[in-house]
């Protein structure tokens, strides 16, 4: 599948770059909590692994952020019916 012929503006992230930003994953609730400094702002459902591919536990640290990006589909088979979608 090809790249996108151009990409579009990215959308603003929702606070400031001054701004403390973190992120925490709990994988029983299967949720994605969004803090900015200290409070929380936006939960979100998430997917995780399965008991033969486990989700890794880890403390990451992220550099570089792409709001709302293109996604696009990997070439297996529960994604030959996939489009390309523009964040």
């Amino acid at each position: 599948m090809s790249q996108p012929a151009a990409e579009t503006a990215p959308a603003e992230p929702p606070f400031s770059p001054t701004e403390s930003v973190s992120l925490k994953i709990n994988l029983p609730a299967t949720r994605l909590e969004l803090y900015v400094n200290q409070s929380l702002l936006k939960t979100f459902r998430i997917s995780i692994g399965m008991p033969q591919y486990p989700t890794p536990v880890r403390r990451y640290s992220i550099e570089y952020v792409i709001w709302n990006p293109w996604w696009l589909p990997p070439d297996s088979p529960w994604a030959k019916d996939a489009k390309l979608k523009a964040g």
